[in-house]
Formats: structure tokens, sequence, C-alpha cells
């Protein structure tokens, strides 16, 4: 098990060490090409060690890596003792090339799923919380979270106890759970080598999702997002409906029976709860009205507050109490709010 432990972190650490050296210690290519200009968080005590670099290597190596390690053996065993299908790599030539590919297909659809599972209101704090942190994400952040959200992220290794596979398959899904997320995590659009771009190196896609939280849950491979209406485009009209499902999916009063009538899917999201997060042509139905940007504090907190309200928000009695304001701006142009109260009414 060590042996494999240690397989697994040589390509992380090369992977996400030699650009972090690169971007934030050589500082090659400055603040340019990057989504957040902002430096790295240091002293800061929502990471272990106050430091987000260390926080997230340690829970990368100590936590992820370990999990996905542990998972691997698991299936070799099972190969070795006939408890999962496996056959020789000569013996099905083609369907190793085959089911090699279809590989990041079956991760696809499950990571998206699980992420929606994930950011349900009743787990997102003790379970996904941790990751969101990284709100100025880097490639170390890509798997960086609590060592039981990483139990079901590497669940996907469990497809070859299933469909027969080859040890080789196992190998490379798993270096592809661990190194993928690495490259999507980026923090920046290109990596520049003297003044040249070399190459991409991250998507808008995570950044987004990591500065709105309720958005581009999927990956590139599927358009999932764009599929169940939570697509963000980076457009204004996005953040509005990003705020208004996380508005949604947060608030614990019901709506007033007076004034304007709801859609009726609406109201049956209320009757379970507003724990689901309600797709766009729901949102679309929904009536909302803009409110002045609100907030204090710092701006990416991960436990953001929209500035979207329904206009049934004034029948709420909380809605009666003061409301400390402030303001703040994206880096992505488009206006949000904070308050450090998520989840409260309205």
């Amino acid at each position: 098990m060590i042996a494999i432990w240690l397989v697994s972190i040589v390509p992380q650490t090369l992977v996400a060490g030699t650009p972090h050296w690169w971007r934030y210690i050589r500082k090659g290519q400055g603040s340019r090409t990057k989504f957040d200009r902002r430096d790295l968080m240091r002293s800061n005590g929502i990471f272990t060690f106050r430091n987000q670099v260390w926080g997230n290597i340690w829970r990368t190596l100590g936590s992820a890596i370990t999990v996905a390690t542990i998972y691997r053996c698991l299936v070799f065993w099972a190969m070795t003792n006939g408890y999962a299908p496996s056959f020789a790599a000569d013996n099905a030539p083609v369907f190793i090339v085959v089911w090699t590919l279809l590989n990041p297909m079956w991760s696809s659809p499950r990571f998206y799923w699980a992420r929606r599972l994930a950011h349900h209101p009743k787990l997102h704090k003790h379970v996904h919380a941790v990751h969101h942190r990284n709100v100025i994400i880097e490639p170390r952040s890509g798997i960086s979270g609590q060592w039981y959200e990483n139990l079901l992220y590497f669940s996907t290794d469990f497809i070859h106890l299933m469909v027969m596979s080859n040890p080789l398959h196992v190998l490379f899904h798993a270096h592809f759970q661990q190194i993928s997320p690495l490259f999507s995590h980026a923090g920046l659009e290109k990596s520049l080598v003297k003044e040249t771009q070399s190459a991409r190196s991250g998507d808008s896609i995570r950044q987004l999702h990591h500065r709105y939280f309720e958005c581009n849950y999927g990956t590139s491979e599927i358009p999932f997002d764009r599929w169940f209406g939570t697509y963000h485009d980076i457009s204004v009209a996005a953040t509005e409906r990003t705020r208004a499902r996380k508005k949604q999916m947060y608030t614990r009063c019901r709506p007033a029976l007076a004034g304007a009538p709801l859609h009726p899917l609406v109201m049956r999201f209320h009757e379970l709860g507003m724990l689901v997060a309600a797709p766009a042509e729901v949102i679309d139905a929904f009536h909302v009205a803009p409110l002045p940007v609100v907030g204090r504090g710092e701006p990416n907190h991960p436990q953001g507050r929209i500035a979207i309200r329904p206009k049934w928000a004034a029948a709420c009695p909380q809605d009666r109490q003061p409301m400390r304001r402030g303001a703040a701006q994206s880096n992505l142009g488009v206006s949000f709010s904070k308050r450090d109260d998520l989840g409260t009414c309205c």
C-alpha cells in the first residue's frame, strides 16, 4: 500500500508543484491571465496551518491521496482474488483502448450528481464547505477537502468491480481523478513563458463555481450544467439566476399567500423545504426583485449572501430587523454581495 501511495504522490507533486513554483514563487507571469488577481491567502485561520497552500497540500496528500490509495488497493485485491472481473491486456487490446477512452465519460455524470449532492444545504456545511474555502483557486485546491468527501469523490473507482477491466484501467482512472482537478483549478486561463502563450491552464467554469457556489457543478466532458439549467456563462443574467437558486436552496421561510401568485412548481419546491435547486425554467417563473448590492467584510467569503430576494420576502418577520450594508465588486465585472448569516430566514 505504501508503494501505491508513493506512486500517487510523485505525479501529484510534480504536476501541481512545478506550475506553483513558476506562478506563485518565481512569479513568472505575475497576475496576467489570472481569473482572480489577488494573492493566495496567508495568516488566515480558516485554513489548516493558517495558510491556503500548506492547508491544501495537507488535505491533498494526507487525505485525498490516502483515500484513493485505499480504494485502489481494494480494487486490486478484488481482481487478484476473483471478486472483480478482469482480463489480460493481450486478450482484448481493442477493448483496453475503448474502455480507457470511456473512463472520463463515466466519471463526468457521476461527478456532476455527486457534486450536486455535496451542495445539498444539509450536507454542504459538514462535507463540502472545506473545499469551498478556496475562493481563490490554485492547483492543489482541486481535491482538497474533508476525508469523508473524498470517500464519495474517489468511489468512482468501484466501477471496475462491476465492469471487466485490466489493472491498467484502474491506474489510468485513479490518476485521471487525481490529476485532472489540478488543471481545472489552475486559477488562470493561460500559462505564459517569455511573453508567449505556452498552454491553456484552466477554465472559467471552475472559477465561477468557487465564486458563486451554486453553478457549474460538472465538468467540460459532458454539458450537464447546460442540460439542467445550472450553467454560468459569466453574464449578469446567469449571476442573478445563480443567486436566485441559492436563495431557494437556503431560505427557511414559506412564501406569503398574499400578493402575486407564485408558479405552482415553485410552491412545490417550498413544500419540499427548498432543499433542491430548481431548474432554469422554474427560476424564470420565480418572482424575484433585484436589491442594491449589500455586504461587508471580505467580498469572497465562502459563506456569501445573495442580493436577490423574492417579492414575498417582505412578509418574513426577520426582514424587519436591520441589515448591515456595504458593497463589493467581483473581478469578473459582476456585482455580488455577502452576509455571514447564510441559511437564516430570508
